[in-house]
């Protein structure tokens, strides 16, 4: 199993539009880290910069940038939003690990002039100019601020800013925790192990394993005078690092919380089969937002949902289309139940309500198989009020404090049942001609061309549509189309009609795809749609609503 597989909130995913920037603090395991970076992107996407060595160019044709660059430096050449990481480390270790470096390059490098400048002691290193490299180096990658246009003048101010730092100026690390907060990953050179596994949590990577250590000296450990020097240098420097444990440790809390989550979750799937079929009742708690389990008189459990928000997961079978059906037993006020809406996995369902026999309302609603991620084990199903309410707000003299919004006491999943579909056998009463009719209201078409137009019906009479016509051909409901010219004129040859797709209950709604022929003249018409019955093959009777006019261009070809 891959990790991304474990995660239960939604991973950095990144794209080709959305370069990885890794800002490399020196000597906090920056370059071991980098060859971990480097398996994750192709080499040809790769860009390595120092800016002060490099001039800088072409910041927009790669995926993965890194080397040793200010933050707000890097920040400001980027051409579009980035993610951004960086590694902290103690900076007392830091600054001695620094030294050791370019002594250690020193020596096996004795024809780079820069390096043979290095002082022979660490003593030496700390009074010197050299130790622009230890004073706050961390506290300053990330809240050094420079204005510069070119690289010519960014290497300027750059050395302007390390002499004002070598004559006291400091950056403070306050000015720079926004930073560490903003950054999409950072990672503690003493918690290397636990870095990378925050790492691959937060973009949703593989684990890394047997990681090789590059780029790791070893020293005599300096005398206590020597580390209180230090010590002094790095005043920001050591409450950035406090700062920056901090948040790692929140960040590393919350990705063992969300492996030990999905792990409950996965064991739970283990003995949980997906069903299609099931009955839930409230009296169990599975989700977010609900008050305790009470009872009716009756003894009917029920659960009050506490907020405006209020959610259960199911592990539904996503094999096919299922019916939701779920009984709302108490509302304190009828605007709460009008806004009541029911969502699964994020997508809104259509609901249409019943009476009871328990009191209160059912509803029921249709699941479809796109609403259910086969990747996703349980589904969430969340119901939405408008807001909540205090019995003790509507009515002083009850005592009740809670915010409360719909009493619920069973929910019932089934596969969604076929569409039905039967014969007419006699004309429509008045009181079933009603219908309401949904389309766009403006539509540009080309002349003579077929066109498919959905159309959004539902049955607002008291009485069932059947779809289909009797044995003699009469009865039959249908969308009638006809079009109109500009001088009012119907166009007879072009009148359509549309059967229904099964029949439809009073309150249901269907979408009927009409395939519309367009005129063969251009111009302005207006297309009108209604609902028909075919009482014999040769008389229509239309439905009592008015139809619904739609305007139409007709062009030789369409723009």
């Amino acid at each position: 199993m891959l990790y991304r597989d474990l995660k239960t909130t939604t991973p950095i995913l990144l794209t080709e539009n959305q370069p990885l920037v890794f800002v490399h603090i020196p000597k906090t395991a920056g370059t071991t880290f980098k060859q971990i970076l480097f398996d994750k992107f192709p080499q040809d996407s790769h860009r390595p910069w120092d800016f002060m060595a490099l001039p800088y160019s072409n910041f927009s044709d790669y995926r993965l940038y890194y080397g040793h660059f200010y933050y707000h430096v890097i920040q400001k050449l980027m051409p579009k939003p980035s993610t951004y990481m960086s590694f902290f480390r103690n900076p007392i270790e830091r600054s001695i690990s620094h030294y050791y470096y370019l002594y250690n390059a020193k020596k096996k490098n004795p024809h780079i002039l820069d390096l043979q400048k290095t002082p022979d002691t660490l003593a030496e290193f700390i009074d010197s100019k050299h130790s622009i490299d230890i004073i706050d180096l961390q506290t300053r990658f990330l809240g050094t601020q420079l204005a510069f246009s070119t690289h010519e003048e960014l290497t300027k101010a750059i050395a302007e800013m390390d002499n004002q730092v070598l004559a006291g100026y400091r950056i403070k690390a306050e000015d720079a925790y926004s930073i560490v907060d903003s950054l999409d990953f950072i990672g503690l050179t003493e918690e290397f192990d636990k870095s990378l596994t925050v790492l691959c949590h937060t973009f949703g990577w593989e684990p890394v394993e047997n990681s090789i250590t590059e780029n790791v000296g070893s020293y005599k450990r300096p005398s206590q005078a020597l580390i209180n020097k230090i010590i002094d240098l790095n005043q920001e420097d050591l409450k950035l690092y406090d700062y920056a444990v901090k948040v790692f440790n929140t960040r590393y809390s919350q990705t063992i919380t969300d492996l030990a989550r999905h792990f409950f979750t996965t064991t739970q799937a283990y003995n949980t089969p997906r069903v299609n079929t099931m009955m839930y009742t409230f009296n169990q708690y599975s989700g977010s937002s609900w008050h305790q389990l009470e009872k009716t008189p009756a003894d009917l459990p029920f659960m009050w949902s506490a907020q405006a928000h209020a959610t259960i997961k199911l592990a539904l079978d996503a094999s096919q289309d299922l019916q939701v059906r779920f009984h709302v037993l108490s509302a304190l006020t009828p605007e709460t139940i009008e806004s009541l809406r029911v969502y699964v996995n994020g997508h809104g369902i259509g609901l249409t309500s019943f009476p009871s026999a328990q009191g209160g309302l059912e509803f029921e609603g249709k699941i479809t198989q796109t609403e259910i991620p086969s990747d996703q084990y349980y589904s969430e199903i969340m119901f939405e009020v408008a807001r909540t309410l205090r019995p003790i707000d509507i009515d002083p003299t009850n005592p009740d404090e809670r915010f409360l919004g719909v009493a619920l006491t069973w929910l019932k999943i089934r596969p969604q049942p076929p569409k039905t579909q039967t014969a007419a056998t006699v004309p429509l009463p008045l009181v079933g001609m009603n219908a309401a009719i949904q389309t766009d209201s403006e539509l540009s078409l080309t002349a003579s061309h077929i066109y498919p137009l959905p159309i959004e019906l539902k049955n607002i009479s008291s009485v069932i549509w059947p779809s289909l016509s009797d044995e003699n051909g009469e009865n039959g409901l249908k969308m009638g189309a006809y079009w109109v010219d500009s001088s009012g004129r119907i166009l007879s040859n072009l009148t359509q009609y549309f059967s229904l797709p099964h029949d439809i209950t009073p309150n249901e709604s269907a979408t009927i795809e009409l395939l519309l022929q367009a005129p063969d003249s251009t111009g302005a018409y207006t297309l009108a749609v209604n609902m028909t019955q075919c009482i014999t093959p040769w008389f229509i009777k239309w439905f009592s609503n008015p139809a619904r006019m739609i305007s139409v261009t007709v062009q030789e070809t369409l723009s």
